[in-house]
């Protein structure tokens, strides 16, 4: 399994979240069985970590990925510069992942989770139902299930404040 990297800007990170950050923001929730109650089993919640941060690395996010001064390429979009924050009034910090994406990507990992106990699986392998290689290729294919299924509405109501396209509008009142 990999190691979860989370360091902000990194060029090996692999994960928006640490898994302790994960533990904390869910200690709140009432919801968050499913996730905590995997103390026990560390790399499951890791994997899910690791695989939300996959699924939220396909979204287009406003401003650019954040590379101040180091020379470094990062290997995740966030941080970012350039993003105002919500209130319009200033930006964020380009040197750290915003605690609404952390949320996010928690709250996919939690829905990975509880959706499909093979959710941490690669969503190439998820289409299948049985895949047989011993002697003769033998697949048999899952009923109608999308390679991409959507999001947790809780993770896309965290995100949409950073979206470049589509999950919502902000009203301003005059």
């Amino acid at each position: 399994m990999a190691t979860l990297i989370a360091t902000a800007g990194s060029a090996t990170a692999n994960s928006l979240g640490t898994l302790n950050e994960a533990l904390n923001y869910f200690e709140a929730h009432l919801y968050a069985a499913s996730f905590t109650a995997l103390e026990d089993d560390p790399e499951r919640q890791e994997a899910a970590l690791l695989h939300a941060t996959r699924r939220l690395e396909r979204f287009s996010y406003k401003g650019v990925p954040a590379n101040p001064l180091t020379g470094v390429t990062q290997k995740l979009k966030w941080p970012r510069s350039g993003v105002v924050n919500e209130e319009g009034l200033g930006f964020l910090d380009s040197t750290v992942v915003p605690q609404q994406i952390k949320e996010a990507c928690f709250e996919v990992a939690l829905w990975l989770l509880k959706s499909d106990p093979s959710a941490a699986a690669s969503d190439e392998l998820r289409q299948f139902k049985k895949l047989n290689i011993a002697g003769a290729l033998e697949m048999e294919m899952r009923e109608a299930i999308p390679l991409e299924t959507p999001l947790p509405a809780a993770a896309l109501r965290l995100l949409s404040p950073f979206l470049t396209h589509g999950t919502s509008a902000r009203l301003i009142r005059a």
